[in-house]
């Protein structure tokens, strides 16, 4: 089985292609990139005391469940892309990745154009980390608590559509209670 994932460079984004490797025998990563220093970089999110001081404790914790940045496995075919660049890129560049018998978006950016319409015919699946539809876009968990919501934290599985987060839902996962 090929299966081809639209993703970012985050060690919690290679966890999951390399989860994926072990179930498939190709996967296909599209990976956007942004620095693997938020907060000390200037990128995605600027370069501030108060970003650096958050992803920190991200960053840490994220160590914990999904190890550091790494290579992937050695069925893991990767195109790196800068992140913004993947609605530019023609099939041609994406080749062998739109020949797959099924597709993930986990952590890319928004997609439109010819590449919307090709995953949203191929019914991909997007893997949300905010509870749609009540929280959209990104960083959706950091809102949810920043507004006082903590009952909104979690992610939502769903089929991708045009709209942001909006397609048909699968599931909504939920923290455990302690």
């Amino acid at each position: 089985m090929r299966l081809t994932v639209f993703t970012s460079n985050q060690p919690r984004h290679i966890h999951l292609v390399d989860q994926l490797a072990g179930i498939v025998d190709t996967v296909f990563c599209v990976q956007e990139c942004n620095t693997i220093f938020p907060g000390r970089v200037e990128d995605f999110f600027k370069k501030t005391p108060v970003m650096r001081a958050y992803f920190e404790k991200v960053v840490e914790a994220e160590k914990i469940l999904f190890g550091e940045p790494r290579f992937s496995k050695p069925n893991v075919r990767i195109l790196s892309l800068k992140s913004g660049d993947l609605n530019l890129v023609s099939r041609e560049v994406l080749g062998d990745a739109l020949a797959s018998d099924v597709y993930v978006v986990f952590g890319a950016s928004f997609i439109k154009g010819w590449l919307i319409d090709f995953l949203v015919q191929k019914e991909a699946t997007n893997i949300h980390m905010g509870l749609s539809p009540y929280y959209r876009g990104s960083s959706c968990n950091f809102w949810a608590m920043f507004d006082g919501n903590p009952g909104y934290v979690g992610a939502t599985i769903h089929r991708l559509s045009k709209g942001l987060d909006s397609g048909g839902m699968l599931f909504h996962c939920l923290p455990q209670p302690r």
